[in-house]
């Protein structure tokens, strides 16, 4: 199955930007309706547009978390449920641990930043409260520079406490895995790390249960619940799979285990794995098509070149032409 004719991943290419292709689900477009029925088209409209703001540096903090220690990352999708980083970590517990937390400490950042001036507003007392937000639909646009920073601290802080929450596949069941697999072992640390993630996302529930404001964390709490009770099923039939269908590529953390594994029978290919497969394959072919164009592209200024001399070539095509001989230099043998 192709990525694009998954529904759970249909989206729209954004560009690329910082050498990832950032794309943005056509679920957004859904949950800014959502947002505008419950809080009218000013409010709505406010909190959508802070939420992808959000979302985007959140998992921008993956990718550079990954990058930073030795893992790649190379594509955003800007999800309802926060974002998902297609990350593959270094194969070591710095790389996983880090990568995963970096999306969370952005979030906190941001609040760092906002919280000064949002000590100064009438919603100070009412802010930490993670998942309501203060401003009342009533009052939202009388001071809209205030209500903007105010949105944003309330939508980061969100994000980051409900990231914490050590069930599959948020952040905190992530981070949580990693510790546990470098305690106890990849498979053991990853069953345990799910056992976890099921009593928390109960917990969640009933909260929502038993708090007529918070009734959206029942339909929270069950999807980390179906979630948590997939990948334990998935760890106790034998399929020590990757995280990819959530962003996260654990896979190559439990290479000693498919050495030692007794068994000789070839794993189960799964949907999601088939997923990530092509999407590395068109990444590689988008890669084969830029170098195919850079060559031609050089081509025609060396013959530019050999016609005219250097005077005939632009300031760019100079600066192409000492990129790669800079490039030619450093791969040579003894350079």
């Amino acid at each position: 199955m192709n990525q694009r004719e998954n529904p759970l991943f249909w989206s729209v290419s954004l560009g690329s930007w910082f050498s990832t292709d950032v794309r943005l689900s056509w679920y957004m477009p859904v949950l800014w309706i959502v947002f505008v029925i419950k809080f009218g088209l000013a409010y709505g409209t406010a909190i959508e547009a802070v939420l992808l703001v959000t979302v985007l540096l959140h998992e921008f903090g993956h990718v550079f978390g990954a990058r930073l220690t030795g893992g790649q990352a190379d594509e955003i999708l800007l999800w309802p449920l926060g974002g998902l980083a297609f990350v593959q970590p270094a194969r070591n517990f710095r790389s996983q641990f880090l990568t995963t937390a970096a999306g969370p400490l952005v979030d906190l950042a941001l609040c760092a930043v906002t919280l000064p001036y949002v000590l100064s507003t009438p919603y100070a007392r009412d802010c930490w409260n993670p998942f309501l937000l203060p401003i009342p639909v009533e009052d939202f646009g009388k001071n809209p520079i205030s209500d903007l920073i105010v949105l944003t601290f309330c939508l980061n802080w969100m994000a980051f406490v409900i990231n914490l929450v050590p069930a599959h596949p948020l952040d905190g069941g992530q981070m949580l895995r990693a510790v546990l697999s470098a305690r106890m072992g990849p498979l053991a640390g990853a069953e345990w790390g799910a056992k976890i993630g099921l009593v928390a996302s109960i917990c969640l529930g009933i909260v929502g249960i038993f708090d007529k404001d918070l009734t959206w964390l029942i339909g929270l709490g069950v999807f980390l619940f179906l979630m948590s009770l997939q990948e334990l099923q998935r760890i106790q039939f034998g399929e020590m799979v990757e995280d990819s269908e959530f962003g996260y590529d654990f896979s190559q953390g439990y290479t000693s285990l498919e050495r030692s594994s007794p068994t000789t029978q070839e794993p189960k290919v799964s949907m999601w794995q088939r997923w990530k497969q092509q999407r590395e394959e068109e990444r590689r072919r988008k890669e084969t098509e830029q170098e195919q164009e850079a060559e031609a592209q050089l081509d025609a200024i060396l013959a530019k070149l050999h016609e005219g001399g250097m005077s005939a070539l632009t300031p760019s095509e100079k600066r192409i032409l000492e990129r790669a001989s800079a490039k030619y230099r450093k791969g040579r043998p003894g350079a």
